[in-house]
Order: C-alpha cells, then structure tokens, then sequence
C-alpha cells in the first residue's frame, strides 16, 4: 500500500502505554479544535453547525473549554444563548427537534477512526509495520477488537499473527498487574517492582477504557 503521512503517523505514535489509533484520534481533535478557535467561531457557517447541533457534547465542551479562551467562548455560547432564549419566547422550545445534528468534533472523530482502522489493517499485511507494532505497539482493547472483526471478515491471511502478538501483549500486562498485587503482600514487601511493572496500572487504564465512548452512546 501507498505510505502516505497518516501510515507514518501510525508508526510514529506506537508505543507500549497508548493506542495509536487513539492517540491519532486525539491529536486531529486538538488540532481541529485549535483551528476553530483562532479561525472559524465567527465563520457563518460553522456557526450554524454549532446552532443546529446545539453546541457541542459534554466530552468536546470540555476539550473546546481546555484549548479556549473568553472571547472565543463569548461568540459561539453567546449565539448559542440568544437562539435558546428566543426559543423559549416564541414557545418553540417546547416542540421536539428531529433534526438536531450531532455533535462536528464526534462526527469528525468517527470518519478519522474509520481511516486509521482502515489503514492500520492494510498496513499490518507489510513486514516492517508489522515489526514496529511488535517492537512498541498495541491497540485499546476496542480498538483491537473491532480490528478481529475486520480482519476475520476480510479474511486477512495475517489475522493469526495480529492476534497472537497483541494477545501476548495483554497477558503480559495481566501479568505485570498481578505482580504489583503480589508484591504489594507483606510477605513479599522487600520484592521490588519492575520499571514495567511500575507503569502497568497507568497502562491498563489508558487501554481498557473506552476512550471514544462519548461518540458511542
């Protein structure tokens, strides 16, 4: 396959404590939500978006709060505002909307994951990808399952190997957690931890909670 940028981003953000799928999904938000700030909150058009989706989620209300600033914040919640607050003039409010839009940053974020999915499972067919994702890589538990699914639909000769390499990965850190408990006993209390094992309970939370679960309720 051709490796295009989003191939090498893959790559680049392989490593034993983060999903890169996840960690790509979150840097295109960053970076999205960056370019709204200091380019779009007064373009017509997002601003209806952000109208017709009644602002963001609760997740990426957040995220725009973290990056933003009072007048950026001022102009979209200020719009915002004055079009909730004629609504309950006119009585409106009280009528169902059927065609709220969902919230752009989630609508953004589910066509990226689709891509990255898309290309980390072309991309595993190719020898040396398949080495850096067993050297330092390893999908979220979401992510690697939907990528069992995929690879068994499209009958990936490689579906063996993918599953075999990230499965060993989590039965090490199954294990590395069963050693902080083990040692954490006083019978045991002069064993040390490992570096690894030191790391392993701030790994397992950033791989087994859904972190793309605002866009999946």
């Amino acid at each position: 396959m051709e490796r295009n940028y989003t191939w090498h981003d893959i790559v680049k953000r392989m490593e034993e404590r983060r999903c890169p799928i996840c960690r790509l999904i979150d840097d295109r938000t960053h970076q999205k939500i960056s370019v709204l700030q200091y380019q779009h909150v007064s373009d017509v058009e997002f601003r209806k978006r952000f109208i017709d989706s009644k602002g963001f989620c609760e997740h990426h209300t957040e995220k725009f709060y973290e990056q933003g600033d009072s007048i950026n914040h001022a102009i979209v919640y200020g719009h915002l505002l004055d079009v909730e607050l004629r609504r309950l003039e006119d009585g409106s409010y009280s009528k169902k909307d059927k065609h709220t839009k969902p919230c752009m940053l989630c609508e953004s974020e589910n066509t990226s994951e689709a891509i990255y999915l898309n290309i980390f499972q072309k991309a595993f067919n190719e020898a040396d990808f398949k080495t850096h994702y067993e050297d330092r890589g390893i999908l979220c538990m979401h992510h690697h399952k939907i990528m069992l699914k995929r690879m068994k639909k499209a009958k990936n000769p490689d579906l063996k190997s993918y599953s075999s390499i990230t499965g060993h990965k989590y039965q090490e850190l199954l294990q590395d957690l069963k050693e902080i408990k083990r040692k954490n006993d006083f019978k045991h209390v002069n064993e040390k931890l490992t570096e690894r094992e030191t790391k392993a309970w701030q790994k397992a939370r950033k791989l087994l909670v859904d972190q793309g679960e605002h866009r999946r309720k």
